[in-house]
């Protein structure tokens, strides 16, 4: 088998490593994995007996555990997508780093030009909670100047702009 290049090793490395491999009884493999554990037969017949939870790298843990156990290497058991490599050129042109000014950034003409408008949705039914407590401040400045705590004033949404309501009671789509 080729020597794998730099950059080729699977992703998926940490969790074969994680494998333990608890012997074999009467042909069959006990692997113990991530979560939980599961029974293989050594010629790979009986599936249904394999109790784990779904895998999260390429193929089952017994063909994996099957690999170790022939002397094989792994890396030629995991498919080519799980590639650091491979999933670098796929991801290379949307991920930008941090490290990079947002200036420097390659961004699409068709995503500059996207218009992106907040959801349309509503205030939920029912009673609204209380944003916070007024500290005296608050009360001070919302009794007006002739210390009335009802004020002459009228109230004025800051989300709609319609008067008769404010904004912890708007009702309208943003």
């Amino acid at each position: 088998m080729d020597r794998i290049k730099h950059g080729e090793k699977p992703m998926a490395i940490t969790m074969l490593q994680k494998l333990v491999d608890k012997g074999v009884r009467n042909k069959r493999s006990l692997v113990k994995m991530q979560k939980g554990r599961s029974m293989a037969d050594e010629g790979f017949r009986r599936e249904r007996r394999l109790q784990f939870t779904r895998p999260t790298i390429t193929g089952f843990w017994h063909a994996i555990k099957a690999g170790f156990s022939g002397g094989r290497q792994v890396h030629g058991l995991t498919d080519e997508k799980y590639t650091t490599s491979s999933w670098i050129s796929v991801y290379e042109e949307s991920i930008n780093p941090i490290s990079v000014p947002g200036d420097a950034w390659i961004v699409p003409e068709h995503v500059e030009k996207a218009k992106v408008l907040p959801p349309e949705s509503r205030r939920a039914a029912g009673r609204r909670k209380k944003r916070r407590y007024k500290t005296v401040e608050d009360k001070i400045r919302s009794q007006g100047s002739n210390g009335s705590t009802k004020g002459s004033t009228k109230r004025k949404c800051s989300r709609c702009g319609i008067e008769g309501h404010n904004r912890s009671t708007c009702d309208r789509a943003i």
